[in-house]
């Protein structure tokens, strides 16, 4: 399970530098059966990869259901009866992070999960940033990893020759001259080596201290990626792979705006501009229906901070009130509100009282405010430091008719665009923005 096919790429490449004979087929090619009857023949290793589903034709030979035939073993795959050469591999692959796997099946294989997480893919992200910002420190970064891996390797083999050299030696250690000094030289070169670690290690703090200035714009990429994750709750249709997002995270770094600005300014204003951008694609993939729910998911998971507690839940319909002044702390409906709109009113007032008592709900201008147009802000009395998703949830309570433009623009400062519409929804701007090996899929609905 590799939805970055980054594990599989470097597996791919480590067997051909082994010399090992491997054929790589995508499991929707009308040449699969034939690519895996010569690899069971021949003893190559086989990659299917965008596997969704084992094929049946597959289960025989997953099986090792092996038959006698004179002095050879033979499998069945598909119709026929192949040799089975005991060189034979099969490795299946595919990005979907839940494929649809059989319980039996999947006990006959092994499986090796590479789903990305949080942390993970910050750590990558971190590593392409200061690839691109800071090249030299990156491969400092790499050599010192590597030299490291061979101190402990040579650590290790040290260790398994001095076990070595005691269990073969007779008679008494002590006496055992060579020994002594075969265990002497060990000791000296294992206190040398630790040394180096040692060294390494505060090296190693030095540049991470450099890269974790970056980490601020690895995190907010790193959540931007799993908010899309999240959109297959709304549409099975919305599935993101990771290459598109790392694309997109490498438009960022390359971006013409932040081009002669200094570091500092680049630090912080990446993480804005990836939003922009990461917003803008994914809208132009979404229906019209889904943008803003999207939008204000996303302001959610990357502005945590805009968000009192409690707050998120009232929006949702998480939190409830009981009907009546005594579950709201007194704060009853005021006579110029909808009687329809008491529940909410309650579950605002019940979540948040002190909100609700600083509103001054009985002034005339909020009498005027309930009458006037959908654009109308709220009355001048509301206090400065209600905050903008407070005064969101108040409209969501008294004036539910005009949510969703409040919404609108709530996202739309959050995230500093300029509406939920694509940024290019021209035919000249997709050609733009797409690649030749990429395809582009084009949905309309009806009355569109």
């Amino acid at each position: 399970i590799d939805p970055s096919s980054a594990a599989v790429e470097w597996l791919k490449n480590t067997l051909r530098e082994g010399q090992l004979s491997v054929e790589v087929v995508s499991s929707h090619e009308l040449r699969l059966a034939n690519a895996v009857e010569l690899a069971v023949r021949f003893g190559k290793t086989i990659f299917v990869q965008e596997v969704d589903a084992v094929d049946p034709m597959l289960v025989p030979v997953l099986r090792k259901d092996l038959s006698r035939q004179g002095p050879r073993m033979a499998v069945r795959v598909g119709d026929k009866m192949v040799d089975y050469n005991d060189g034979f591999r099969l490795v299946l692959a595919t990005r979907s992070p839940s494929p649809g796997i059989l319980p039996d099946v999947d006990s006959l294989m092994t499986t090796v999960n590479f789903s990305v997480t949080l942390s993970g893919l910050e750590g990558r992200l971190l590593g392409l940033t200061i690839q691109h910002e800071k090249p030299d420190l990156e491969q400092t970064k790499t050599t010192i990893l590597k030299a490291e891996e061979e101190l402990k390797i040579q650590l290790e083999a040290m260790e398994q020759k001095l076990l070595v050299d005691l269990s073969a030696s007779q008679g008494n250690i002590l006496e055992n001259k060579p020994l002594i000094h075969s265990l002497n030289e060990l000791k000296t070169k294992s206190q040398a080596i630790k040394a180096k670690l040692e060294q390494s290690g505060m090296l190693q703090e030095s540049i991470d201290a450099q890269r974790n200035v970056y980490q601020p714009v690895a995190a907010v990429g790193s959540r931007l990626y799993f908010t899309l994750l999240d959109l297959q709750k709304l549409n099975p249709m919305y599935r993101f792979a990771l290459p598109m997002f790392l694309d997109l995270y490498a438009q960022a770094l390359d971006s013409k705006e932040l081009a002669h600005a200094n570091p500092q300014e680049r630090t912080t204003s990446l993480g804005p501009l990836l939003e922009r951008l990461v917003f803008g694609a994914v809208s132009r993939a979404l229906l019209k229906r889904d943008r803003l729910t999207y939008a204000m998911h996303l302001v959610h998971m990357l502005h945590p901070e805009l968000f009192g507690d409690r707050e998120w839940s009232v929006f949702t319909g998480a939190a409830t009130g009981e009907e009546g002044g005594a579950a709201s702390g007194g704060v009853r409906l005021p006579s110029w509100a909808e009687a329809e709109h008491q529940a909410a009113f309650s579950a605002l007032a019940a979540a948040l009282p002190a909100l609700m008592q600083s509103l001054s709900l009985d002034n005339a201008e909020w009498q005027h405010w309930s009458k006037a147009g959908r654009g109308a802000d709220l009355p001048r009395v509301v206090p400065a430091a209600v905050t903008p998703f407070q005064r969101l949830l108040v409209v969501q309570a008294l004036r539910p008719e005009r949510l969703q433009p409040t919404c609108t623009e709530f996202v739309c400062r959050t995230l500093d665009v300029a509406s939920l519409s694509p940024l290019s929804a021209s035919l000249p701007g997709i050609h733009a923005d797409s690649r030749a090996a990429q395809p582009i899929l084009m949905i309309t609905t009806a009355g569109a």
